[in-house]
């Protein structure tokens, strides 16, 4: 025996495998939890942060409207504007006092009961805003207006002056926004962050936006971590405000990144400790092995017992121990064993093999003893027949449907007959069918009849599959050709629109010649998409064939094109009887059933009825999907064409639709087989592969 093909570290290195596998899907493991638990830590301690400076800003911003609220009315029962002595000068010069000791008002104005104004600490503007005035502050209690923002921004307060129980007028506090401008103004979160005071628009609502949320900015272009607070909303105020912090979510997290690279650094450093690890491990393990083997080496090739040591205190070294009493009585016992049965076994394995392959031959195969009783028929046959006739005999048997196959396989029995023949005959349900049959008869020594082997092709099949063939070498071809001239097209293309995009940035801005060159930089744009349909065409992705849910894609499909059927009142029947998962291209057959489902609407643009149908073959390893609409069908002159790329009977269609539909499914080694009768509708059968066909040599 010749032992130079057989790898002595194959062991080794699946236990090496092994090793590093188990090694480091438990320590990635535990690095994605600990990874993700160090993140969510992280991301819940910048919320509660930002939550945290909210809230603080907004008891700032509320502690000073509170004390303006409170000085208002600390005006209001000051005894130099309530006493009937005090003179107006006296008034006005105190509030004046007030306005500068403050810096925060840009005026203090006093009313009497009619809403006239008696004292002011701007003339200019207390005439002008004396209506405003009368409107919303004559009243027994205080009032806090709403924030009127804009140029100006300023809040109004206001408190009743009462003497013994008798109003005598309204004291108003006109602020300005500077101090809580300055509060916001000094909120720092990070370099990009910012605070602001927004109003609650129509429709939202505090339960709503109050928290510390993740959103998409377009001012950011990313997503933004936003903290949003409400501001004490007074009885007399309107609208309710809130304070709103932000900062970019990669600016928030950056320490994200960091732990990242780390993680990615630890991990890498824990590889390459398990890779050595994992070799020295598994060479000392597989160390004996590798004795043995050569010790088997060394007998199997001299034919005779050799000793060698091994060094090892396992079952390895209690192996090796039995080793030579069991390879002698070994061999004597396999010479017999090979003189009695081995020709017998050979001829058994055969038979076996032989029997795998008929039953799964996509021809049917029949075969018939010498007295003409059917002994056996393949699945195939069956199917193509529609008929067992297993254990009768062809000589017995005349029913009218099945006569010209009777017929011939008598004439077979009894002559000399035509290797190869098509049979043309109308099964029991009226169907027609053509049948190409072979005959083969076994005879013995004596040149008589001992049985006949029948193999049956179903001729329409055999048609559809040489016509399916002969497409994909087409398209192929067709293809090859596409992607040249979709490349040489877009070289020249891009120049084009490069110069154009040039002139035009050079015209000024309403000339006809502006004009013209955009709409030939439009008709630019569209041969580029018309080349990228080229391209799809001359190169198709390689399917990445995985198992994915078919009857769960034709659902999904009639759910995303429902609207198109609806509008088009089109009913639709589906029949899904495919259980198990099937090995395709999820996307590709996607857009494989959406170019489908768009014909058949198109087809029937008054209404009509859509049928899906699933199936599947065990037999011949396939499912099968029927797509049957009773649109307007497609000439017969037309149907020869419709795979034909570039043909098209639609202004806007490219004529790539069906074509690239057929080479995704005969890149999944199924068919993709087209029927149709004008004024009566169209069938798309599309087959694919169960399972992945492997190909053995």
């Amino acid at each position: 025996m010749d032992f130079k093909g057989f790898n002595n570290r194959s062991i080794q290195s699946q236990i090496m495998r092994l090793l590093i596998i188990m090694s480091m899907t438990l320590i990635l493991t535990l690095g994605l939890v600990f990874y993700n638990n160090t993140v969510s830590r992280i991301k819940d301690s910048k919320k509660r942060e930002m939550t945290t400076l909210a809230i603080e800003t907004t008891n700032k911003i509320e502690r000073f409207l509170f004390e303006r609220s409170a000085d208002v009315k600390v005006l209001a029962s000051s005894n130099i504007l309530n006493a009937e002595n005090v003179s107006r000068e006296v008034q006005s010069h105190y509030l004046e006092n007030v306005v500068k000791a403050y810096q925060t008002y840009d005026e203090i104005f006093v009313l009497d009961n009619s809403g006239d104004l008696k004292i002011t600490t701007n003339k200019a503007s207390g005439e002008t805003t004396a209506s405003f005035y009368k409107k919303h502050f004559i009243s027994n209690d205080a009032f806090v207006s709403d924030y009127i923002i804009g140029d100006d921004s300023y809040i109004f307060f206001s408190a009743p002056v009462v003497e013994n129980g008798i109003q005598l007028g309204i004291v108003v506090e006109k602020m300005n926004f500077d101090s809580i401008k300055e509060i916001i103004n000094n909120v720092r979160v990070g370099t990009r962050g910012h605070a602001d005071l927004v109003k609650l628009q129509e429709g939202q609502t505090l339960a709503n936006i109050v928290g510390t949320k993740e959103s998409y900015s377009e001012l950011e272009k990313g997503m933004i971590l936003t903290a949003t607070y409400p501001v004490i909303k007074y009885a007399t105020q309107r609208d309710q405000w809130v304070l709103t912090i932000s900062q970019p979510a990669d600016e928030a997290y950056a320490i994200i990144r960091d732990i990242e690279k780390y993680f990615a650094i630890v991990m890498l450093i824990f590889f390459v400790i398990v890779y050595i690890f994992s070799g020295i491990v598994s060479q000392s393990v597989t160390k004996p092995i590798r004795q043995l083997k050569q010790k088997i080496g060394e007998i199997m090739n001299d034919q005779k017992l050799y000793t060698s040591e091994i060094v090892t205190s396992d079952e390895v070294k209690h192996l090796t121990s039995t080793f030579d009493f069991l390879l002698e009585e070994l061999n004597f016992m396999m010479q017999k064993v090979l003189e009695k049965s081995g020709e017998v076994a050979y001829i058994k394995e055969i038979r076996s093999s032989m029997s795998n392959l008929i039953e799964h031959m996509p021809n049917g195969i029949v075969t018939i003893d010498g007295k003409g009783e059917i002994t056996s028929m393949n699945p195939a046959a069956k199917e193509i027949l529609d008929v067992d006739w297993v254990g009768q005999n062809v000589f017995r048997r005349s029913e009218t449907h099945y006569a010209v196959l009777l017929d011939y396989l008598k004439e077979s029995m009894l002559n000399d007959s035509t290797q190869n023949e098509l049979l043309s005959f109308e099964d029991e349900n009226k169907f027609s069918k053509k049948i190409i049959v072979s005959t083969l008869k076994q005879m013995d020594i004596n040149e008589v009849v001992i049985g006949m082997t029948v193999v049956i092709q179903n001729f329409e099949e055999k048609l559809k599959f040489e016509e399916s063939v002969m497409r994909a070498e087409r398209l192929s071809e067709l293809g090859v050709l596409s992607a040249g001239v979709a490349h040489e097209i877009r070289n020249p293309l891009a120049s084009i629109k490069g110069y154009v995009q040039l002139v035009l940035s050079e015209l000024g801005d309403h000339t006809q010649a502006k004009e013209d060159l955009e709409i030939v930089l439009g008709e630019v744009a569209r041969l580029d998409k018309i080349i990228d349909r080229f391209m799809t065409f001359a190169s198709p992705n390689q399917p990445d064939r995985k198992k994915n849910d078919l009857d769960g894609l034709i659902n999904e499909v009639l759910h995303l094109m429902m609207q198109s059927i609806e509008s088009n009142q089109i009913q639709v029947e589906s029949n899904l009887h495919i259980k198990e998962p099937i090995y395709m291209d999820y996307d590709q057959m996607k857009q494989v059933l959406i170019n489908v489902l768009i014909n058949a609407i198109q087809a029937m643009p008054k209404g009509g009825h859509l049928k899906i149908d699933t199936s599947l073959s065990r037999l011949h390893n396939v499912c099968e999907i029927h797509i049957i609409d009773n649109g307007e069908g497609i000439p017969e002159e037309i149907l020869e064409k419709i795979f034909a790329p570039f043909f098209t009977t639609r202004q806007q269609g490219t004529g790539l639709g069906l074509s690239i539909c057929s080479r995704i499914v005969e890149s999944h080694q199924g068919s993709f087989e087209i029927q149709s009768r004008e004024g009566i509708g169209t069938q798309v059968t599309i087959k694919l592969p169960i399972r992945r066909r492997e190909f053995v040599v």
